[in-house]
């Protein structure tokens, strides 16, 4: 099946790993600084999945009243297709909260995996935000609710 890993908070000590497997794998990836906001901020969560004590991907999202928007996640390249993706986001629907009701996030429109990673756990594209990227790549947005009266 997949790899081992344990998902845990991120810590200030693996940022530089976060910003190496960022700058493998977008081509306008997130600075330090940014994921440093991230950890500092409350309201925001950023945790690492760890084999062994190799970081091997990471989530981050925000958590704004009733919904997660996920911020990235990402996987460097030698470790995708072993099931890291599908343990991050499954983490994060599975420990935001009972109160959460609705996930969002934006995905380049071209990063067809990822989309179809959001799908297999009941995302939806409910809209396009063009030239969202800095490449002026359009963003699909993409939707999950967990209310039972606003669909599923």
């Amino acid at each position: 099946m997949g790899l081992k890993i344990d998902i845990v908070r991120a810590q200030p000590k693996e940022l530089a790993r976060i910003e190496e497997i960022e700058n493998q794998s977008f081509p306008d990836p997130w600075s330090l600084s940014l994921f440093e906001e991230i950890l500092a901020n409350p309201s925001q969560s950023l945790y690492v999945a760890k084999s062994e004590k190799e970081v091997v991907g990471y989530i981050a999202f925000w958590k704004i009243l009733e919904e997660i928007h996920i911020l990235n996640l990402c996987v460097p390249p030698p470790y995708r297709r072993q099931g890291i993706g599908d343990n991050l986001l499954r983490f994060c629907l599975d420990h935001s909260g009972a109160d959460v009701s609705l996930f969002s996030l934006e995905v380049r429109q071209s990063n067809i995996a990822a989309q179809k990673l959001y799908q297999k756990f009941d995302f939806k594209i409910i809209s396009i935000r063009k030239n969202y990227y800095p490449n002026h790549e359009d963003a699909l947005i993409m939707m999950k609710s967990n209310s039972p009266c606003m669909g599923s």
